[in-house]
């Protein structure tokens, strides 16, 4: 198997976001950032050139084979900033009838910006979410 483009890195994540993100996007997340951060008591770290995760956990394949991936994070993309983990969440279902501009497509979150976004419902939603996923993964966590 390949290696994996998609693995932790010592890269800045802050330096990322600067040059990824601008305006009210790079305000967005800065929020996810903190929010993501609080949630799992860990420090977000690159993963791969265009992730901010936190946390891991093992994922095995159909094969057999195995991967390390965060257990949550964000990638700010050309269109929309994707959240990862958010599924976890055990309210999941009901926070996404509340928490306004954003969608679910293939176990991704998107939206375009906090803009119609309720901040309080997404930061539930990760947080209940993180919380679900440290539970399930707790000997990954890297404290702070």
């Amino acid at each position: 198997m390949p290696e994996p483009k998609t693995k932790k890195t010592t890269a800045s994540v802050q330096a990322f976001l600067k040059k990824a993100a601008k305006g009210d996007r790079y305000d967005a997340c800065q929020f996810l950032l903190e929010t993501f951060e609080q949630a799992t008591n860990d420090k977000a770290a690159m993963w791969g050139p265009a992730i901010v995760g936190v946390g891991a956990e093992t994922m095995t394949y159909a094969n057999g084979d195995q991967r390390d991936w965060p257990i949550g994070g964000f990638s700010p993309r050309a269109q929309n900033i994707v959240l990862y983990g958010m599924q976890a969440s055990p309210r999941h279902a009901t926070l996404m009838k509340k928490i306004g501009k954003a969608t679910m497509r293939g176990g991704c979150m998107y939206i375009k910006s906090l803009e119609g976004v309720d901040q309080q419902v997404l930061a539930e939603m990760i947080t209940t979410a993180m919380a679900a996923k440290v539970q399930r993964y707790p000997s990954k966590a890297r404290k702070k």
